[in-house]
């Protein structure tokens, strides 16, 4: 056998090293694939900056020919919303709360093959996507706008974070049927119209909230909890919206009866994995009596003017100086440029509270009608009637026993009886007649509290 010189072998060798470095090079040579870990990207932003902004909240309203189900239709303008919560962090589309505030941009899609709105909220390295989306009566997808009964109000919560994180949901809906701000609410064959709370097997499936209690043939919301796809919340409160719509998560319901009603449906955390997600939904519209053709609306940006009229004690009647007072306004800004009006009424102290809260809704009708003369459409004004829960109480319902010497308490009870009175009426009169002599008031009460506010919602830019 022939030795093989040594400076063949080398030229050998380094020939093969070229092609080596050639094919690592992406030459024409074919290597085996190289195995990849397939993982989620890691979140190069910062997690505690990390939140969506846009032009849009979220925030909705439903209503079927001008009447409401909800607070606000047929103005665009929402009292509802919903908190997300990652961890011990919270995020809300509403900016009152002193959380961070997420807003998006609103599209329409068409998704379950009808078309819907949907949102897209980013919060702490998770996406929250809202959707509201239209059912027939049988809560099928429903395409055609005349036939829509509810809507499916659905989230889709996904971890797009490598870590693990519990992810939940609060969603308040403040509910107003019609002109009812106080509407009561029936489940499991009783009308509620006290604050409470209802949790795990105690929520019940569903839910009726009334314009008047059990009165079908008027107009009924129907709120779908646990049926029709449906996701059971973890607890279901029912009770006052000004209580409910300032919690961030934790509600503490008394016994007390509500006179401005909301319901709040909240989904307890879940340990989300990374590119895990869960999904959540509620079904709220209108029951079959009441027709059919229900419509979303959500909260427009506006411009809100307020003024104030003032009435006289026990009256709900406008003065002319109220009147001009309205009419000035709409020479500034005619009825065009006016999206919606809220017409918040008081009253003062003196009198029960069922009369004055009879009394406040009286003067905000009146004032609704007088704008309906001007030109505002009477569905577009929203009364509010507060009766005396804004009254300043200077004078305090809650009177003492008397502790009169036997004579005076004679004399005072003659005089009573003479004038069909009890004698603690007959006292008040007395004094209240020596007091507005001695001090010139001429109405008793505090005329502050005996105001309308209107607040005008302007469309902005006009």
């Amino acid at each position: 056998m022939k030795t093989i010189p040594l400076w063949i072998l080398l030229l050998l060798l380094s020939c093969n090293s070229q092609r080596m470095v050639k094919v690592k090079q992406g030459g024409t040579a074919n290597p085996a694939p190289e195995k990849t870990e397939e993982r989620s990207a890691p979140l190069l932003r910062d997690l505690t900056l990390d939140k969506s902004d846009g032009p849009d909240d979220g925030r909705f309203t439903l209503g079927i020919r001008g009447e409401r189900i909800m607070y606000g239709y047929p103005v665009p303008l929402s009292t509802s919303h919903f908190i997300l919560r990652v961890g011990e962090r919270f995020a809300s589309n509403y900016a009152g709360l002193g959380v961070t505030h997420i807003k998006s941009e609103r599209k329409t899609v068409t998704h379950d093959g009808v078309p819907a709105t949907e949102m897209r909220f980013r919060y702490h390295g998770v996406e929250l996507i809202q959707r509201l989306i239209p059912l027939s009566r049988e809560r099928t997808p429903q395409s055609d706008p005349a036939a829509v009964q509810y809507y499916r109000i659905a989230y889709e919560i996904r971890n797009q974070h490598t870590e693990n994180q519990d992810v939940g949901l609060m969603l308040l809906i403040d509910t107003m049927i019609a002109d009812n701000d106080a509407a009561p609410v029936q489940h499991s064959g009783r009308v509620v119209t006290t604050e409470g709370k209802y949790e795990g097997s105690t929520v019940p499936d569903e839910v009726l909230i009334y314009e008047a209690g059990r009165d079908l043939s008027r107009l009924t919301g129907q709120m779908f909890l646990k049926s029709g796809g449906s996701t059971a919340p973890d607890s279901f409160f029912i009770g006052r919206w000004p209580v409910f719509h300032s919690a961030v998560w934790e509600i503490n319901p008394l016994p007390v009866v509500y006179g401005d009603s909301a319901v709040v449906l909240r989904w307890s955390p879940q340990s989300l994995g990374a590119g895990k997600e869960r999904l959540l939904s509620t079904i709220y519209g209108v029951h079959p009596h009441s027709g059919s053709g229900l419509r979303a609306l959500y909260d427009t940006p506006s411009e809100q003017k307020r003024i104030a009229l003032f009435f006289a004690s026990g009256s709900s009647r406008i003065s002319e100086e109220g009147k001009e007072e309205i009419r000035k306004f709409l020479r500034e800004h005619p009825p065009g440029k006016v999206l919606g009006v809220v017409a918040e009424a008081g009253a003062d102290a003196p009198g029960s509270e069922r009369g004055n809260l009879q009394l406040s809704r009286r003067r905000a009708e009146a004032v609704r009608a007088y704008l309906g003369t001007l030109g505002i459409a009477t569905t577009h004004v929203i009364p509010k009637a507060y009766g005396d829960t804004r009254a300043s109480q200077e004078v305090p319902r809650k009177k003492q026993d008397l502790d009169l010497p036997a004579e005076l308490l004679y004399h005072a009870t003659r005089e009573a009886t003479g004038k069909k009175l009890s004698v603690k009426e007959h006292l008040q009169k007395l004094l209240e007649e020596r007091y507005k002599k001695a001090y010139g008031i001429r109405e008793w009460g505090n005329p502050e509290d005996r105001r309308v506010d209107l607040i005008f919602f302007i469309e902005p830019g006009r």
